[in-house]
């Protein structure tokens, strides 16, 4: 939500193990500046049999207990999920796409704890409902991969310099020379992985989620407890549901 890379960036061929929806609810009657319209999709999404069958009963004593409790002072906790796991819902569209290596186990997705890759929905998101969580999404995959991307070219030139040099010589890389630049390369794309992607990814899901709880939608608050986040996961199938 180790030193794998982004979904995105399949440079080492990562790709997430199961599908899921990403959280790009904004569509034209849920503006933040329309409250009509967004009261009207949450009334469509509590009446509808799919949030009924994911919120728990109501109790006599609270006729809104079938909107899963947010306890803002829950303490956080560390997430159970590997680095892998969030830098596997960065996909990058399928014609752009290059390969990294499968060393994944799991995955998270923005708000779920299975993948998220933007591109592998189990059905089209409409139009209307992508911008613009879907566009921040698609934009940060692009710069993620776009910058991982000149970390290979300056690799591939390192390479090429080291091969040059040796020709001068009459010599050729020796195996210390190759071993040396693959352990460079590979620490270099684990710090990015590590201390760029997984940062900027985070603050994007923990962005996107407050939004949504600011349009007032159920279960929708910043964490990454996965329990909450399957939660979430849900709403959004149901959401996705009403709006196409």
């Amino acid at each position: 939500m180790s030193g794998p890379s982004l979904g995105i960036l399949r440079s080492a061929g990562l790709s997430p193990p199961t599908p899921e929806v990403p959280l790009h609810l904004f569509m034209d009657f849920t503006n933040i500046n329309d409250p009509a319209g967004v009261q009207a999709l949450l009334d469509r999404l509590r009446s509808s049999q799919a949030w009924q069958s994911i919120a728990p009963p109501p109790t006599a004593t609270n006729s809104n207990a079938s909107i899963p409790s947010v306890n803002p002072e829950s303490p956080p906790t560390a997430s159970a999920t590997t680095v892998a796991a969030l830098l596997s819902q960065l996909t990058a569209p399928a014609d752009n796409a290059p390969s990294t290596a499968d060393t994944a186990s799991s995955s998270v997705s923005a708000f779920g704890s299975s993948s998220l890759p933007a591109t592998d929905l189990p059905y089209p998101a409409p139009a209307h409902v992508q911008p613009p969580i879907m566009k921040e999404q698609r934009d940060l995959e692009r710069r993620l991969f776009d910058e991982r991307r000149d970390i290979q070219r300056a690799q591939q030139e390192k390479v090429k310099m080291a091969v040059t040099k040796a020709k001068m010589v009459g010599s050729g890389v020796t195996q210390y020379e190759a071993n040396s630049m693959t352990e460079s390369f590979k620490r270099q794309l684990e710090k990015f992985d590590l201390e760029r992607a997984l940062s900027a990814w985070d603050g994007l899901v923990s962005k996107q989620q407050a939004e949504l709880e600011g349009l007032g939608v159920p279960s929708m608050f910043v964490t990454t407890l996965t329990t909450d986040r399957e939660t979430q996961q849900k709403v959004v199938r149901v959401l996705t549901g009403i709006a196409s």
